[in-house]
Parts: C-alpha cells; structure tokens; sequence
C-alpha cells in the first residue's frame, strides 16, 4: 500500500507467492475509505493537485491507477472534483 499500489494489485502478488486469498483478504486493510484515499493520493503525486481537465486527461488517470491495481470505486473517488 506505501508503495502506491492498490488492493488487486497486491492480492495477485501474494497469490503468485502462494498465499491464498482467504489468508490474504485477512491482512490487505478491507477498509473502503482508506483505499479511497490511497488512491487520491497516488493521483495527485503522479498528476498534481488539480483534478482532471477533460475527458483525455481523466481516461489517462483512470488507466493508470487501474494499472496500480485499484477499483473502480477508488478510481471515481480519486477523479472526482
């Protein structure tokens, strides 16, 4: 999660590591709010503060932290003004 990663992303990692993901749904933090914020955050070092100014600009967003493994409700609370 520090290193900008979102929870998809780290579940595939552990589950190429052999670590189920029964036992990894108990360890990756399922609190909504904080992925939310995880992911705004990871936005706005990569894109800057100000949201995006079109719909390019919020496509290339939306891919990249869909590319960093966040949901699509992370992504819309991430985008939103």
């Amino acid at each position: 999660m520090a290193r900008g990663q979102g929870p998809l992303k780290i579940r595939h990692a552990l589950r190429e590591r052999g670590i189920g993901d029964e036992l990894a749904a108990r360890f990756i933090d399922p609190e909504r709010e904080a992925w939310c914020e995880r992911a705004h955050a990871v936005r706005r070092k990569r894109f800057g503060e100000a949201p995006p100014s079109d719909l390019e600009d919020r496509s290339r967003q939306a891919r990249f932290l869909a590319q960093r493994g966040f949901e699509q409700e992370h992504i819309r609370y991430a985008l939103k003004d």
